[in-house]
Order: C-alpha cells, then structure tokens, then sequence
C-alpha cells in the first residue's frame, strides 16, 4: 500500500530548498568581497553548491546516526522503518528534485550535465519507491553514505572560484575529497553487494514485488558505475597535481646562475659577461669562490639528490 505522507515530506523538503537556493543564499553571499566579481553563471552555481553543501552535511549526519543506532532497521533489514531513516530519506529526495528543477530550469547557470540528470532521476525514483512501499529503507539509507563527499566536492568549487586554488588549503581539501569519496562511496561497494545478496536470500524479502526487485538492484548498479567513473577522474586530477608539484620542485630560481638542465647532478655553465659596472671584483671572487668549492653544482642540485 502506497504511503503519502513520505511523498508530502519530499515536497516540503524540495520547497525548503529551492526558497534556500533562491533567497537565503543570495543574502548571505553579498558579504563576501569576490561574490560581486563573480558572473551569473558563477553566482547561480555558487548558490546551488550552497544548497547542495547544507544537505549534504544534514544528510550524513542523520545517516551515520541511522547506521549506528537505529535499531528498528538493523532487525529488519527489508520492512524496518524508523522516523528519523523517513526524515533522512525525504530529505534527500527533496533536494535531489529542487536540484533537478535548478538544473532543468538554468542548464549552463549550475553547471550541468546530462550525467548529473541521469543521476537524479535514477536517485529520485528508488528512494520515491522506497519511502510510499517502506522497503528496504536500510538500504537506501546506506547508499546515502555517498553523500559525505559532496561538502569537500562543493569547497573544492568555492576555493577555486574565489582566488584560492594555489593554497595549500585547496590542496589539502582536495585530499580530503578524494579520501571521503574512497571512503563513502568506492570502498563500501564490495560490503554492499555482499549484504545485498544476503538480503535477497531473506525469507522476508519472498514479499517484495518484481519491480522493487529490479528498481533497487539497477539504481545501485547503475549509481556505482557512476562513482567509479568519477573516482577515476579524481585520480586523473590527483597525478596531474602531483606530476606538476614534482616539475616545481625540480626547477629552482638557483639554476640560472649555470643554465637549466634535466639532469640535476650536470651543470650547463653559460658563458658570464662581467664589467666592473655590472660585477664588482670582489663579488666576482666570491661567487667563483663559492661555485669552485661546491664542484659545479649549484644549491638546488644538492638539494634535490637529497630529496631523491
């Protein structure tokens, strides 16, 4: 029997925010000095990231808890229900169908993608199907675990927009993104299907209908898909920051007293062209003092066969 209430729930929170998207955070975001810099696209996308980072943080919070301490799902791991695993769910749902209006509404503006519709849809119809059956809520409570990296995903994108993507915070944050999105999203896959298997082997799952059955199994597979293409992604970002970090560290200002090279143990010395003007005497018997007892190498060379 299908159950309203949830479907009432998912409305409130989808009005929640879209009003948060379209009011809130166009007040607040007038504080900051770089908004007024931004485009419209920008700024559009900048609320939507807004929105997306307070329900992702609302979302893990009642999920963990859910996880750890709601007892009701743990005994039935296809009919338990619980208030706060409804509220965790609704909440989602809501969000993910304001974001899909956003999207559909300002394609370019929130910045997206056809993946990212795909996405919803595909999310929006499992957890619509298992808050009005009230199936397998365990279920879908855990795969909104996943939604513990959307924060750093998000001030990825605040940091990057604002002037701070050469910080060591934005660094240290992009870290931390590729870790929660392993950790929430990749690493729980194999536990997942192992548990799934377990359930479907439940005498209690024999009620479940045929379309619930397939409804559940394709939004999981399909959403995990997904992730892993993402994650590749993050890696691809990953090595290319880690490639360039190691060409900064090979490159030192030191190298063009003798000439750059690739090999840091050779030295290209350049031909130097020293007036009384341009090099005092007695700077010049230090330098070549200092180059002769250091062999040719400059500082960065030795500092480098160190780090290696």
């Amino acid at each position: 029997m299908c159950n309203f209430v949830p479907l009432v729930n998912i409305c409130l929170s989808c009005l929640f925010f879209v009003w948060f998207d379209k009011k809130v955070s166009p007040y607040f975001s007038k504080l900051l000095p770089q908004f007024s810099k931004f485009t419209p696209n920008q700024k559009s996308e900048w609320h939507a990231r807004t929105t997306s980072t307070i329900h992702s943080a609302t979302v893990t919070v009642l999920v963990i808890y859910v996880l750890l301490y709601d007892d009701t799902l743990r005994k039935d791991l296809v009919w338990g229900q619980s208030t706060i695993s409804q509220t965790s769910i609704a909440i989602a749902t809501g969000f993910l169908t304001s974001d899909l209006y956003l999207i559909i509404t300002n394609f370019e503006g929130v910045g997206g993608t056809m993946t990212f519709v795909a996405h919803h849809v595909v999310s929006i119809f499992a957890y619509v199907y298992a808050l009005t059956g009230g199936i397998l809520l365990s279920v879908a409570n855990f795969r909104l675990l996943a939604e513990m990296s959307t924060t750093f995903v998000n001030i990825r994108w605040f940091m990057s927009n604002a002037g701070y993507k050469g910080s060591k915070l934005y660094y240290y944050n992009g870290l931390f993104m590729t870790f929660t999105f392993f950790l929430s999203r990749i690493l729980p896959m194999p536990v997942f299907y192992y548990v799934a298997l377990h359930i479907i082997n439940l005498e209690q799952y024999s009620s479940i209908s045929w379309p619930a059955h397939v409804t559940w199994i394709t939004a999981c597979i399909t959403l995990d898909i997904m992730n892993i293409v993402w994650f590749g992604k993050m890696l691809s970002g990953v090595k290319k920051h880690l490639n360039t970090m190691s060409k900064r560290n090979l490159t030192s200002p030191d190298d063009s007293i003798a000439g750059s090279t690739s090999d840091p143990t050779k030295v290209n010395l350049k031909p130097l062209k020293v007036t009384s003007n341009e090099f005092p005497p007695n700077q010049a018997s230090q330098f070549f003092s200092k180059l002769f007892s250091n062999g040719f190498v400059p500082k960065s060379a030795s500092n480098e066969r160190k780090i290696d």
